[in-house]
């Protein structure tokens, strides 16, 4: 007999390492082959979503809607347009707009905010190291694109507060642009309007005093001789209107303390005193001394002295607000008080002229005093009117260049929470949960180790693939391990039939009468594929010897034998009990129709390996070498036991490795032909049996404990433990049918 040649491709030690490759019909198939997984994250994340949605605390927003316009340049040269910020209309109103909305939450609009409505006694803002920015969190601002207007809101529980803080803020802030713009407030204004009102009267009296006295005298001209004195006159009533200017405006301003007063308000409230900035920096120490007063009350109590040093703080803040608004109050009041008084010496200087005047010329002097009050009137009037129109052209050009303040559409309570969105937190989480359930099915996948196509056998094996045997279901017999006997037309047998075309063709399986079947571990089918491929090659009229070497696990001779079969095999041929000349006696014909010699693995002996490695060995199997036309040997696995690698030592045996789609890894495949060939073993190449993961079935197996993952019961107590014997169905933990591994 020809010996065959032992070079065999060789497997690199090191580990490679793999390409992380998937293409999208792998995706599809990890993500349907993890189904389970995917609905409970799925179902976990939805279930959470909702539980939020329906337990979080709804949180209204009620806006206002503002004007914020930007002031308007008016040229009148061409040269005036490129020197104005007229050629930057776009990036001046994208600024001045992110101006204003920082100015809507600048610190001193926020506190007075925060002093009105006493945000300071509420759990959120007494607690928080910084109260205003609490408060400012809470404000939401937001620009109508392309648009000069912003919505202002304020977040909160209660949607009549929210719409009664956004409406607050809205004006606070247009007063303190009109502030910033003008330079003056509204009421000084108003005021000056009606001492106008008066001053016209008095006007339209003296005229009427002028007409009489001379219809009353026929009199038409003023005597040249009292001029001097009607001119030191004419200078005491202009000094007498600056005088009762001053006292005006002096009055209009106790009157609106009075008014304040009288309405119960805080004195520190007032206009006057608002522009105090010593006044609004000593508030500004006010709400940060409180803050820190209910923080050192939670941490240390009522009585640690951190706590009577921040009280006499704020004791002492609130004395400076009550003396510094005093102060500001008295200093109106002086302002007045001297007005008055120097009205008053006007008055009597006024009134020793008009006396001097008459002295003249009685006649003339009541004249030339009512002509002097006439302009003296016409004066005073004018120069308040005067006054008047500078300011409302002063205000009107400010308004026009510093820009337009307007609420459009005041905040009103909503009936909607605006936090949290359901819908937009549902489909948010919705979609979440597709992509993690889909990047959890991927990552499993990548994680799993076992080969799953014919590339993946032939890399890591560096072996060529004789055959892809389909999972057998059960026949109409119910023989599903007799496939190829009972079912010869079907596609289970018509692949051993390419796998048997497959070896004759191959140059070096076509010389191999000693053919081992062997696997990485048991549930791998090995015992299968040996039995129908011997059952293939007698049909195809050779003479066959099939032998059972598995003498741990004796598979195929309790499917052939019986489970109770206790006859002499190849246990007592090896021990030597049964001669090789009478080993014939020890053959048994499964089928009388077939050319098909089978050897049981006889008695389960103690040491299988020792009994292997004796000299019988070789001379048994060169033997049946001689006298059949192939030998098929079903071998233990490799990995579990050391009993194959020594058939490694029969001169012209060659091994055939049995893998299983799904279920066998990489590594074990690997470290399969690492150990054959680190023995010198002669690896033609590796055969597939596909797992009933891909077909979908439970097959063959099921019913007679074949071990395809459904019953094993291999036994061998080499670090697997598996159980002797055993024919009950295994029992798939819920985690790795959850997981898509079961």
């Amino acid at each position: 007999m020809a010996t065959l040649p032992k070079q065999q491709p060789q497997v690199q030690e090191e580990e490679q390492d793999a390409l992380v490759e998937i293409d999208l019909l792998q995706l599809v198939q990890a993500v349907l082959k993890r189904l389970k997984l995917c609905t409970a994250i799925c179902g976990t994340v939805i279930i959470c979503g909702l539980l939020y949605c329906y337990l979080a605390t709804p949180v209204f927003l009620a806006n206002c809607r503002m004007l914020v316009e930007q002031g308007k340049l008016n040229v009148t040269q061409i040269q005036d347009v490129y020197s104005s910020e007229f050629g930057r209309d776009s990036n001046s109103r994208r600024d001045f707009i992110t101006t204003q909305m920082k100015l809507m939450t600048s610190e001193h609009i926020l506190a007075r905010v925060f002093e009105h409505f006493e945000f300071g006694k509420m759990p959120d803002y007494a607690t928080a190291r910084e109260p205003l920015k609490v408060l400012e969190k809470k404000i939401e601002l937001k620009q109508i694109p392309n648009t000069s207007l912003i919505d202002i809101g304020f977040k909160d529980p209660d949607p009549e507060f929210s719409a009664r803080v956004t409406n607050y803020l809205a004006q606070e802030y247009i007063n303190d642009a009109k502030t910033r713009s003008t330079g003056f407030s509204e009421r000084g204004l108003e005021q000056l309007r009606e001492e106008l009102v008066t001053m016209e009267k008095q006007r339209f009296e003296t005229i009427r005093k002028i007409n009489d006295f001379k219809t009353l005298h026929d009199m038409l001209s003023v005597d040249t001789q009292t001029n001097l004195l009607i001119a030191r006159l004419n200078g005491l009533q202009s000094s007498l209107v600056a005088a009762k200017q001053s006292v005006a405006a002096s009055q209009a301003s106790v009157a609106a303390i009075e008014t304040w007063k009288k309405n119960g308000l805080r004195l520190d409230s007032i206009p006057e005193a608002i522009q105090n900035p010593t006044l609004t920096s000593f508030k500004v120490a006010k709400i940060q001394a409180l803050s820190a007063l209910i923080k050192s009350t939670q941490d240390f109590g009522p009585q640690h002295k951190t706590v009577l040093t921040q009280r006499q703080i704020i004791s002492a803040i609130d004395k400076s607000i009550r003396d510094e608004t005093e102060n500001s109050l008295i200093s109106i009041s002086a302002r007045l008080e001297e007005a008055q008084i120097r009205l008053k010496l006007l008055e009597k200087e006024v009134a020793d002229a008009e006396t001097e005047l008459k002295n003249l010329d009685k006649i003339s002097d009541e004249y030339k005093v009512l002509d002097d009050n006439l302009k003296a009137s016409e004066k005073a009037y004018q120069l308040v009117l005067n006054r008047v129109a500078e300011l409302q052209i002063s205000k009107s050009a400010d308004v026009g260049s510093s820009g337009t303040f307007q609420i459009i559409v005041p905040a009103t309570p909503p009936n909607k929470a605006a936090y949290p969105a359901k819908a937009k937190i549902m489909v948010i989480l919705a979609l979440a949960a597709a992509v993690v359930s889909v990047l959890a099915s991927v990552l499993l996948e990548l994680l799993d180790t076992t080969l799953k196509s014919r590339q993946d056998f032939e890399k890591n094996s560096r072996l060529p693939v004789f055959g892809e045997i389909p999972f057998a279901s059960d026949t109409e017999k119910g023989r599903a391990d007799y496939v190829c006997y009972d079912d010869p037309k079907s596609a289970v047998a018509e692949s051993f039939r390419g796998l048997r075309t497959s070896l004759s063709l191959s140059a070096i399986a076509r010389r191999a009468k000693l053919l081992a079947i062997t696997s990485s571990i048991p549930h791998e089918g090995k015992s299968f594929v040996s039995f129908n491929l011997a059952t293939s090659y007698a049909r195809a009229g050779k003479r066959v010897l099939l032998v059972d070497a598995d003498m741990r696990r004796r598979r195929l001779t309790d499917l052939l034998c019986g489970e109770n079969f206790k006859e002499q095999g190849l246990s007592n041929l090896l021990a030597d009990s049964v001669s090789l000349d009478s080993c014939e006696s020890l053959l048994v014909s499964p089928f009388e129709d077939l050319t098909l010699k089978f050897l049981p693995s006889g008695p389960l002996a103690p040491n299988p390996a020792e009994l292997l490695a004796g000299d019988i060995t070789k001379s048994a199997f060169e033997a049946f070498a001689k006298n059949y036309d192939i030998v098929i040997i079903d071998t233990a696995p490799v990995l579990a036991v050391s009993d194959t690698p020594i058939f490694a030592a029969v001169p012209d045996m060659s091994f055939l490795i049995v893998g299983k789609l799904y279920e066998t890894q990489k590594q074990h495949l690997s470290g399969t032909v690492r150990t054959l060939l680190g023995v010198n073993a002669t690896v033609i190449g590796t055969i597939i049996q596909q797992s009933d993961k891909v077909t979908g079935s439970y097959g063959y197996g099921s019913k007679y404990g074949y071990g395809y993952g459904y019953g094993y019961g291999y036994g061998y107590g080499y670090g697997y433990g598996y159980g002797e014997g055993s024919k009950k169905k295994k029992h798939v933990a819920w985690y790795k049918k959850l997981f898509g591994r079961g």
